[in-house]
């Protein structure tokens, strides 16, 4: 930190007037995590390494991926250049706002899987002359609660965006899942916030990582264990391969539902039964995991 400026951290390699800087070095605190993080993957508990006894491996393990960046003070890696850019992108948050961005239509309970509720039935039989499906998709996306926000684009790269929101708008946080739509773009991309900077003036900035390959909305289902015990459908995503980056074929499903070898039930253009592999990332509210087909 250079005491003679108004500025935050920086690189040593930053500060020009070396009598001015005060120095901090995280390169031990950065290697104890690394080390900690390491022992959560071996299977040590959490209580074993001086981590409490209130919270499961997979959480200490999230939580110190959160903090290995900030605490070491480490810059991500950028592996494609940053351009400027400008216009307004769209921005969707929440799976089920998300799955109706990508999808262009409400997400309903395949015909052979669907079990209606007193409720859903009273519903369907009072309002069945008030449902338009001719719509448009805008009103009905306002109806529904999945209008998308408008956000200002200040920069991108190929897989990227740097965006400004300047008035109020829909609650983000780190890691959550969410759809955009450049300007020029056709259609929405899956994405992940990466940060989150609050301005003076209010504004509110954001760094978007889009997740490889063009999404697809589906609905999953866990494979049910016993026969007449199935569960309903939910929204899900799969993106495809993408050769140019050794991107594999993967599924993005809510946060909670993975563990090795677990089976699900796509419902795609008839039904697939897959295999979930690993976890390739996490977020706030959702897993990007590979799978195969059985």
């Amino acid at each position: 930190m250079d005491l003679m400026k108004d500025a935050g951290l920086r690189p040593t390699s930053e500060c020009r007037q070396p009598e001015n800087i005060r120095r901090i070095d995280s390169t031990r605190l950065a290697l104890q995590v690394k080390q900690t993080m390491k022992q959560l993957q071996e299977k040590i508990a959490p209580s074993q390494l001086g981590l409490g006894e209130d919270s499961t491996a997979s959480q200490c393990l999230q939580l110190l991926k959160d903090l290995a960046r900030p605490w070491s003070f480490l810059r991500a890696a950028r592996h494609f250049r940053r351009h400027l850019s400008s216009g307004t992108a769209k921005v969707c948050t929440g799976f089920a706002g998300v799955h109706y961005a990508i999808s262009g239509t409400e997400f309903s309970q395949p015909e052979s899987a669907h079990h209606y509720s007193r409720e859903e039935f009273d519903s369907l039989f009072t309002f069945r002359h008030g449902l338009d499906p001719t719509q448009r998709l805008e009103v009905r996306k306002t109806q529904l609660g999945f209008a998308a926000d408008d956000w200002e684009l200040l920069d991108e790269s190929a897989n990227g965006f740097r965006l400004l929101r300047s008035t109020a708008g829909r609650r983000l946080a780190p890691d959550q899942l969410l759809s955009i739509c450049p300007q020029d773009g056709g259609s929405h991309l899956l994405a992940r916030v990466v940060w989150l900077m609050q301005e003076q003036d209010g504004g509110l900035m954001a760094g978007i990582s889009a997740l490889p390959g063009k999404p697809q909305a589906v609905a999953a289902r866990p494979l049910a264990r016993e026969a007449g015990h199935a569960e309903l459908y939910r929204r899900a995503f799969i993106l495809p391969a993408v050769a140019a980056i050794a991107a594999e074929q993967s599924l993005v499903i809510p946060r909670g539902w993975f563990y090795s070898g677990r089976q699900l039930e796509i419902h795609l253009d008839g039904v697939w039964r897959v295999k979930l592999d690993r976890v390739i990332t996490s977020g706030e509210d959702f897993d990007q995991v590979s799978f195969s087909v059985t």
